[in-house]
């Protein structure tokens, strides 16, 4: 949005129209052109990350872990997700993209590579929102969770 010399910018979510008046000097006559009425809306969406269950252990008893992505915007219709996945490190991991309604993700525990998450490690999981007008920022919610699954340790040799 941008300011002309002596009017107020637009502030508050609601119902506007624009109008564009343009001189052309002496060449031709001036036009001013009117707009229907729009809605501004200034607000970003919101939204959540569910996990199935808060420990994960894909080698053990749960062999995927379901995340689901909820999020709403106060005017506009939801269009698209992404989800990241880091490692401790804060390396990408993982990483998942769609559009609503569709905002489930059933994952095996697998990285890029195909490697398994790592035993008793923190995973930063972040979703971005984006809705039909694409107002930045997005929604960006993290939630850790704990891998409950353990590497076998080495034989000592007694």
């Amino acid at each position: 949005m941008g300011r002309q010399k002596g009017r107020r910018q637009a502030r508050r979510r609601g119902s506007y129209s624009a109008t564009f008046a343009v001189d052309y000097g002496t060449v031709f006559k001036p036009t001013l052109a009117k707009s229907g009425p729009f809605i501004l809306d200034l607000s970003t969406p919101s939204g959540s990350i569910s996990l199935s269950q808060a420990l994960f252990s894909p080698i053990e008893s749960n062999p995927t872990l379901t995340i689901g992505i909820d999020a709403t915007s106060p005017i506009a219709k939801m269009e698209s997700w992404s989800l990241r996945i880091n490692d401790p490190a804060g390396n990408l991991f993982k990483s998942f993209e769609g559009r609503w309604p569709n905002a489930k993700i059933v994952w095996d525990g697998k990285g890029i590579a195909g490697d398994l998450v790592e035993s008793a490690e923190d995973y930063a999981v972040t979703a971005t929102v984006r809705d039909e007008l694409a107002i930045p920022p997005c929604s960006r919610r993290p939630f850790r969770w704990t891998s409950s699954w353990r590497r076998p340790r080495p034989a000592t040799a007694s």
